[in-house]
């Protein structure tokens, strides 16, 4: 390890730090707040009876519930919708990861390294650490979660999730902690002016690319709000109006019509 270290100097900073903690908080928080607003609007031009979009289908008594409720009720139902369907890789990588973060971090104290060192070094290795998370959700959340049922692949993907948010996070600590990542973080920032700033700015960044991601990853496959395919009832009508269109009576109103346009009076009005 380096000997530019500086535990003894990092109380006002580390304290200045903690200050800032809910900025990353706030983005996160209105990422899914403008998602919930859209999941609201949508939610608004279902049917009353029985929605026939996703995410509103699943949960028709949720859906009715939340065009019926006031703002603020509203928008706290659109958003245990929303992490039901699209967030939901988005709340458990954020729910286990978040707390390990913060625990590592503001918890488990670090004799070498301020609190900046050691927040920019993990959060700077979270961008690589975390795609595992997004793949997954990528490959298999329409398949697994949303088609799923809970006694099966819908259980078996939130478990896979937080296994491989945990397996990450192990991964992010042995980069950072045994090969020498908060080393070269630390010779980096020793010198710079701004450094907790940098601590300061870089995990609602990162949070909100993460976000993002796998929101899109979610999403992927098909749109949350796509249209129910025919129902076996409309096809019953479809099947129904094509045998009357061939029954003998259309083919004997044919057949008259014919005759009427070869008959005498056909000809003398000719």
């Amino acid at each position: 390890m380096t000997d530019m270290v500086d535990p003894p100097h990092c109380e006002d900073s580390d304290v200045f730090l903690e200050k800032w903690t809910f900025v990353r908080y706030l983005v996160l928080g209105s990422i899914m707040l403008i998602r919930a607003f859209k999941i609201k609007a949508q939610g608004a031009e279902q049917a009353e009876e029985e929605p026939k979009d996703l995410p509103f289908r699943d949960h028709p008594n949720l859906t009715r519930a939340m065009n019926k409720s006031n703002i603020i009720v509203s928008i706290a139902l659109a958003l245990c919708l929303f992490v039901q369907s699209e967030g939901v890789g988005l709340a458990i990588y954020f729910g286990v990861s978040a707390l390990l973060d913060n625990a590592t971090i503001y918890l488990i104290p670090n004799v070498q390294f301020c609190e900046y060192v050691v927040q920019v070094a993990i959060y700077s290795m979270a961008m690589v650490t975390f795609l595992p998370n997004v793949f997954i959700s990528f490959l298999l959340q329409r398949s697994w979660y949303d088609q799923g049922e809970w006694y099966g692949k819908k259980a078996a993907f939130v478990l896979l999730m937080v296994f491989v948010s945990m397996v990450s996070f192990g991964i992010r600590l042995l980069l950072v902690y045994k090969l020498g990542w908060d080393d070269f973080i630390d010779s980096q920032l020793h010198d710079f002016p701004w450094k907790v700033w940098a601590a300061i700015v870089l995990p609602p960044v990162v949070d909100a690319l993460q976000t993002l991601l796998l929101i899109v990853a979610g999403t992927h496959s098909a749109s949350p709000y796509e249209v129910l395919p025919p129902s076996p009832a409309s096809d019953v009508k479809c099947e129904a109006a094509n045998l009357l269109q061939s029954s003998p009576a259309s083919d004997v109103k044919c057949e008259a019509a014919n005759m009427l346009q070869s008959s005498p009076a056909s000809g003398v009005k000719s």
